[in-house]
């Protein structure tokens, strides 16, 4: 299938959060901010019991304060709110600490408030700064490495994850985001052995079997790379990218109920994605299989991927056509689709699904 918008070679950040459905009543979902974690003592609690400890600098999403208690929906739990504070807040706080006692955690923490506000640029130059502290450790080499990675940095990004493994030989991670960058570099050979490190270092590390599954079907082996995928989902049901490039691997090995599974469970972690939208409209509009067709459901993602990019995207445009000319609506998809052909008169897919519609007959993408 042609739309394809979601392949992803992204090692593991440094914040990994579970999604869970929320077991709360009347509690508001929706979050209305980032909080930093400020306290070595600061608890999800569940259901009126203490559930788990964060972790200091861990960042999350946070809903709207009750009797001095914040609901994380991503945690399905409270956090009490003084263990908390604004990314501006801890900003100031830190920016405090580094001056009267610098330290390369300090900035290190500095660097994730400054990433999760967007500043890339600022955050990298905070890694730095924490790299050459006495007490640098592995930690703040691989935060580098994968921020350095994010501004398309990738041979300082080499050089950082490498550091890393330097300073840790006996660390799955930095093998683990060397073997990410590695796949996508091209280099899967040394991408294979990197993540084979990290899993004889820990054999329940889901981003290394991730990775090595993007290196395998890189590698023209599509069955070792569905293996890996589905492990790195049995060791972690909610990582997006293993399910993200499980679904795009079983499109083109034409598993099609498979990879319709997949993409209903990836709208529960990126509702608002429009990739993923489209990709899951156009599967659903366009499939062989009768079974896995849903005409209705594929308008409805493909109007959500057109309104999210505001119908900057051809493609996406494209597939709302297809997902209308599935739910039987020939006028709609007739109309769209000859404004693509109008704006793109080379794109011959595009004129020849025009006839098609005007014919009154759906596309079909066989695959191949």
């Amino acid at each position: 299938m042609h739309k394809k918008h979601i392949s992803f070679v992204r090692p593991v950040f440094f914040l990994s959060v579970l999604l869970f459905p929320n077991l709360l009543v009347g509690v508001q979902e929706k979050p209305d901010g980032r909080r930093v974690v400020f306290s070595p003592h600061a608890t999800v609690v569940a259901e009126g019991e203490e559930d788990r400890l964060l972790s200091f600098g861990d960042i999350i999403d946070v809903a709207e304060e009750r009797e001095g208690w914040r609901y994380a929906p991503e945690l399905n739990g409270w956090v009490e709110a003084t263990h908390l504070r604004t990314l501006d807040q801890a900003a100031a706080e830190l920016e405090k600490r580094s001056e009267n006692s610098p330290s390369a955690g300090v900035f290190e923490l500095r660097g994730r408030i400054a990433d999760a506000q967007g500043k890339l640029q600022q955050a990298i130059d905070f890694y730095q700064q924490g790299t050459k502290q006495p007490d640098v450790a592995a930690g703040v080499w691989n935060s580098l490495g994968l921020a350095l990675q994010r501004d398309e940095q990738l041979q300082p990004a080499l050089r950082a994850f490498s550091e890393a493994i330097r300073l840790s030989p006996d660390s799955p991670m930095g093998y683990e985001n060397r073997a990410g960058l590695l796949a996508l570099m091209g280099d899967h050979k040394a991408s294979l052995s990197d993540s084979n490190r990290a899993l004889a270092i820990d054999p329940h590390r889901a981003g290394a079997y991730s990775n090595r599954g993007v290196t395998w079907e890189a590698l023209g082996e599509p069955k070792k790379a569905l293996a890996d995928f589905t492990r790195a989902l049995e060791e972690d049901p909610a990582h997006f990218d293993a399910r993200a490039n499980r679904a795009l691997l079983n499109v083109a090995e034409k598993n099609w109920r498979a990879a319709a599974t997949d993409y209903e469970q990836l709208r529960k972690y990126a509702p608002s994605s429009p990739d993923l939208a489209n990709d899951y409209a156009w599967l659903l509009a366009t499939c062989p299989h009768e079974t896995v067709r849903n005409g209705r459901k594929a308008v409805e993602l493909a109007e959500l991927a057109v309104r999210l990019t505001d119908h900057r995207v051809s493609d996406y445009e494209d597939t709302l056509a297809a997902a209308f000319a599935e739910a039987g609506d020939f006028e709609k998809a007739i109309e769209i689709q000859q404004r693509l052909v109008k704006s793109k008169p080379d794109e011959t897919e595009f004129q020849e699904r025009l006839e098609l519609y005007q014919s009154e007959k759906p596309f079909r993408d066989s695959g191949e």
